[in-house]
């Protein structure tokens, strides 16, 4: 997708205050930085493509939320995918990353407010484990301040078709809620080309997932120990 920026660009200011959203110059859009406490939100699971990552009695839930996944004393990564319409969902990619962060010791989520029938055919296709969310009214981007239905990205970026596009997005959020890892790509391309690494640094993110994942660990040792 080529991409002419329309708004003024500048450099995203993180002051100290690590529970607020802070407000960028980034199409005046406020996504949640490390340090904040990720919401606690809600998956309809009939909107869930694939249950990889839904264990036992969750699979069969309706309604399963963010402290869900949480609950297994992992990290989880949330992928938020949206791009433009004619795009192909980059599944296999995905599936790759997600082999990184179980090794890790961590879990995935790709939440996508696009792309669905494109999303369910890749997966049927080459039975790819991917736990997708279709995100269809883009709650859960506007909950991490990824998506202002006031403020579209269309009115920021020529090129956007996708009236409803959100900000492409990876966050890593720890057993605690805790964001410990977060990037926003601002240029729409995060999931572009062959390569995660050309648009966010996945060992940064993957190094994040295993030391949060050997707290956890530590941690889980202590408490059997004291008691």
């Amino acid at each position: 997708m080529s991409t002419t920026y329309i708004g003024t660009q500048k450099s995203h200011v993180i002051n100290n205050n690590s529970f607020v959203s802070i407000k960028t110059n980034q199409y005046n859009y406020s996504p949640l930085v490390k340090g904040s406490i990720a919401p606690v939100f809600n998956l309809l699971t009939q909107q869930v493509l694939t249950k990889y990552h839904i264990y036992g009695s969750l699979a069969n839930e309706q309604v399963i939320n963010l402290q869900d996944f949480l609950d297994y004393g992992k990290p989880l990564v949330i992928v938020f995918y949206s791009t433009s319409i004619n795009t192909k969902p980059p599944v296999a990619e995905l599936e790759s990353l997600q082999a990184d962060v179980d090794v890790m010791g961590g879990k995935l989520l790709v939440i996508t407010n696009s792309h669905i029938n494109a999303f369910r055919r890749a997966l049927k296709q080459q039975e790819y484990s991917l736990t997708v969310y279709h995100d269809a009214n883009n709650l859960l981007a506007e909950e991490f301040g990824l998506y202002d239905e006031l403020n579209p990205l269309w009115h920021w970026v020529s090129g956007v078709e996708n009236e409803s596009m959100s900000l492409p997005a990876v966050y890593v959020v720890a057993p605690d809620r805790e964001i410990v890892y977060r990037h926003v790509n601002y240029s729409l391309e995060l999931f572009s080309g062959n390569s995660f690494a050309n648009h966010f640094s996945v060992r940064e993110m993957l190094t994040a997932v295993y030391q949060n994942s050997q707290k956890n660990i530590y941690n889980r040792l202590g408490k059997r120990i004291v008691s």
